[in-house]
């Protein structure tokens, strides 16, 4: 696949002058050492970063672009290593609260580590067993995984913490 036919793959998969402008940055850095990929790392890189845009932007109204942007402003390492699923799952699997009040209100603020299952006050780090949420090996899928919608575009974070007491009892 020739170098210009995944920038036209992007063109027709992503609508808005901001995500070409930013897509081109991405391919030019590929095409620099040491990166070096070949154009069907970047094609599929493309792909992923489209179809987690477009995703995104479904469940929060607004534009892929919008949302590209917002992620592109807070990202500060390579493309390749951020743009990733373990970063940015797809939205139908994760819970999606409207605002910061809305996830106060229907969490008490107490968590179940899922290193060793006793109750924490602290949804990111385990002061009994000293296990982290955003170590290594996350929560093992125990965990809570969500977005806050309202303020996402300015702080683009899929968080991801213990669980919620209040969800293990659902």
């Amino acid at each position: 696949m020739g170098g210009g036919s995944f920038i036209r793959t992007a063109t027709l998969l992503i609508i808005g002058i901001k995500m070409k402008q930013i897509l081109k940055k991405i391919k030019k850095l590929y095409a620099t050492k040491p990166w070096n990929r070949n154009s069907r790392e970047v094609t599929n890189l493309i792909r992923f970063i489209s179809g987690m845009c477009t995703n995104y932007a479904k469940y929060l109204d607004c534009t892929p672009g919008e949302v590209l942007e917002a992620i592109e402003e807070r990202r500060n390492y390579a493309a390749p290593n951020y743009y990733q699923r373990s970063n940015f799952p797809k939205l139908k699997n994760i819970d999606i609260y409207e605002s910061k009040e809305e996830y106060k209100k229907k969490h008490s603020g107490q968590f179940i580590c899922c290193s060793c299952k006793k109750e924490i006050s602290d949804s990111q780090h385990c002061p009994l067993c000293d296990w982290k949420s955003y170590g290594l090996f996350g929560t093992f899928g125990e965990g809570h995984t969500f977005i806050i919608k309202e303020d996402f575009l300015e702080r683009p974070i899929v968080y991801k913490t213990f669980k919620p007491i209040e969800l293990y009892k659902e």
